[in-house]
């Protein structure tokens, strides 16, 4: 496998999985504020994507790739 095969995938998961973070961590803290309660069912999806990210960006600064274009 070369680079861009190995890139392709891990920019997927960096462009995917950090709007489902954002997204889940928002119905977790939202559940948190209004009715003080600590929410297991939103709080796992929200560590669960967040945990994907971040593998995704170590995996990418572990192996020097950059994720943007460089314009010529």
């Amino acid at each position: 496998m070369n680079k861009v095969q190995i890139l392709k995938p891990l920019k997927r998961d960096v462009y995917i999985f950090l709007p489902l973070s954002i997204y889940f961590s928002f119905i977790f803290i939202s559940f948190y504020i209004i009715e003080n309660t600590f929410n297991l069912l939103s709080f796992l999806p929200a560590l669960g994507t967040l945990y994907v990210w971040v593998t995704s960006v170590i995996d990418i600064k572990n192996k020097n790739y950059k994720i943007k274009k460089h314009l010529n």
